[in-house]
């Protein structure tokens, strides 16, 4: 390896000022980590990329078919964060109904975190971190809608499987797929 192939080097030589702020940032961040035995960033503060990840025999995920069984799809990875606003919140969605109508975080805002932040309820006594019965029943109505933006056409049906595969010598095979839920 060459020693001007090095990414201080080149910002030694083309981005003097970006080099100082690197320099001081690791100087900080080892200052903070070593000798004041204070975890300043996420990476370490939170052990990410730490340990591996433990292996499964299975993994499940949620598929969404609307209209005529078409499945909505995501096919370039630059799409990832448009793919999570339509699974993360479905997923979401999918709990609130499996746990009786009721958001699992109304126990913990009404329990732990009013008591923890009793000034900000006293501010805001009417601000909920949880979703009531009327934004979970408007749920369904809103998917439709973002989903009839994306696929730009007209939805009027909408089923929700849970698909549980598994890796086997280096193939993907599923195990099951079920009907969990149908939002229209």
């Amino acid at each position: 390896m060459k020693v001007e192939n090095l990414y201080l080097v080149k910002l030694f030589y083309g981005q003097k000022i970006l080099l100082v702020v690197v320099l001081l940032f690791i100087v900080l961040n080892l200052t903070a980590n070593f000798i004041f035995r204070s975890e300043q960033t996420p990476i370490f503060k939170w052990d990410l990329y730490s340990t591996a990840m433990p292996a499964q025999s299975s993994y499940s995920f949620l598929e969404v078919r609307y209209n005529q069984n078409q499945l909505l799809k995501f096919p370039h990875t630059w799409q990832e964060p448009q793919k999570l606003f339509f699974t993360n919140t479905l997923d979401y969605f999918i709990a609130i109904k499996r746990n009786n109508n009721t958001d699992p975080y109304k126990n913990y805002f009404a329990n732990d975190w009013s008591r923890r932040h009793a000034y900000i309820k006293k501010l805001l006594p009417d601000v909920n971190l949880y979703n009531d019965t009327t934004e979970i029943n408007a749920f369904p109505s809103w998917y439709k809608r973002y989903l009839e933006q994306y696929i730009q056409q007209s939805v009027w049906r909408i089923d929700v499987y849970e698909k549980k595969v598994e890796f086997i010598n280096g193939g993907l095979n599923e195990i099951s797929s079920s009907l969990i839920y149908k939002l229209l």
